[in-house]
């Protein structure tokens, strides 16, 4: 890489390293078919791999007896720009998908004649609703400066596997970043802009994951947001080792940790596959705890304010307390 915010030619792996993931592929082949994405080297372990795009999905099987893959879905290619859900059929031994091609802002990018130079500025028509859209460069992208970029593109929120962003600064999604796919959801139909970071940033090590093991969920196709506006406590006193978590029945749904306003908690919905069992389904009431940590021990919260109905794709604000 030449900092640039893009990068050069080659091979390289998304690590899948939990049940499903939502990425984008900031480097694609010349052939972006799907059969040729899920390439010999991916299915060389016996692994079934399975990409979902918007309203499409695509399984790679491998056949034993004669080493062919066999694919079966409708989702025939791969669109740069665009995100993508990818799960592995064992995933806990931290699966590499392997990719190679070069960088799509490369194979997007126009020569400007006037000045001489490349223009790595893109667009992508959306349309009212939810979109899937990938993350085209290699630096990341704070949330704020995209924002600013499509200030006036009717965008009403941002959503990332387990976090979202709103342009009023809501949420914990704080940045874009390479093989990251991401939900835009619009007031109506717009034109994105996409625009390589102002300022040259190195690519950031994720943080660790400090969730608790009992409060531990999986990513989910189907979610819904809760922006938690305040807590009323009449107990003791919050810790920041608290959590806030949403329940169906006995099962977490979603959790985060206790600071500032405005936490946006997911619950993520069943969307059919083993993953999200027991997760939401469509008009049931989301229940909300908090976990005490020096404790180990959950404090129910009463709805204040808000709806905590759960609907796939909705974004509500809430205010709970605990008595």
């Amino acid at each position: 890489s030449d900092n640039d915010g893009l990068c050069d030619d080659g091979d390289y792996y998304i690590v899948l390293n939990s049940s499903i993931q939502l990425v984008s592929f900031w480097q694609l082949p010349e052939d972006r078919s799907t059969e040729n994405i899920i390439s010999k080297e991916n299915l060389s372990s016996g692994e079934i791999f399975s990409i979902f795009g918007e309203n499409k999905v695509l399984s790679s099987f491998q056949n034993r007896e004669d080493e062919n893959a066999r694919f079966i879905g409708n989702l025939k290619t791969i669109e740069p720009l665009r995100g993508y859900y990818i799960s592995s059929s064992d995933y806990e031994k931290n699966v590499k998908f392997h990719l190679k091609g070069k960088p799509v802002a490369d194979q997007l990018a126009s020569f400007n004649e006037a000045e001489q130079s490349w223009n790595y500025d893109f667009e992508i028509d959306l349309r009212k609703g939810y979109n899937l859209i990938g993350y085209p460069y290699t630096k990341t992208l704070p949330v704020g400066e995209f924002f600013s970029l499509n200030q006036s593109n009717n965008i009403e929120a941002i959503i990332g596997e387990k976090s979202i962003a709103t342009p009023d600064g809501s949420g914990s999604l704080k940045k874009l970043e390479i093989n990251k796919g991401y939900w835009i959801l619009l007031t109506d139909n717009a034109q994105i802009q996409f625009s390589p970071p102002a300022k040259k940033r190195n690519t950031e090590a994720h943080p660790e994951d400090k969730t608790p093991t009992n409060l531990k969920f999986n990513t989910s196709m189907k979610f819904s947001f809760f922006i938690i506006e305040d807590i009323t406590n009449d107990s003791s006193p919050f810790s920041e080792d608290d959590w806030i978590v949403s329940f169906r029945g006995n099962t977490v749904t979603g959790a985060r940790q206790l600071g500032d306003l405005n936490i946006d908690l997911p619950a993520m919905g069943d969307d059919s596959h083993l993953w999200s069992k027991n997760y939401f389904q469509e008009g049931e009431k989301v229940n909300f705890k908090i976990y005490r940590s020096n404790t180990n021990e959950y404090q129910d919260l009463k709805v204040l304010k808000g709806d905590p109905t759960w609907s796939q794709g909705k974004i509500s604000k809430i205010t709970l307390s605990t008595y």
